[in-house]
């Protein structure tokens, strides 16, 4: 096992969990995973996706400059890809809360 098999399993998993989100109402994402040269871990989280935090979402995406929810969204910088997991309004200097991709 390498990172680009265990990244391929990643997507992979992802992908097949699209018809449950869509019948659940929920957001799967990798939230971690590891490997050895025999096996893989992944760590996948579930946030469930109902019509008020689709509102609260949105208001708090438009308070910090965005034209649209956010929350769910990957971006790409120097140190990977991340998903947009959602807010900790409390935080003034990383209101924005993300997990990295496996």
């Amino acid at each position: 096992m390498n990172k680009i098999k265990a990244n391929s399993i990643g997507k992979k998993v992802l992908s097949f969990l699209k018809e449950i989100e869509k019948e659940e109402g929920i957001t799967f994402t990798l939230s971690g995973s590891s490997f050895s040269s025999n096996s893989i871990s992944i760590s996948i989280k579930g946030k469930e996706s109902n019509d008020s935090n689709v509102h609260v979402n949105l208001d708090l995406s438009k308070k910090y400059g965005f034209s649209q929810n956010i929350v769910g969204m990957e971006f790409t910088c120097s140190n990977g890809t991340f998903v947009i997991d959602g807010f900790k309004t409390r935080n003034r200097k990383y209101p924005i809360i993300a997990t990295r991709k496996a």
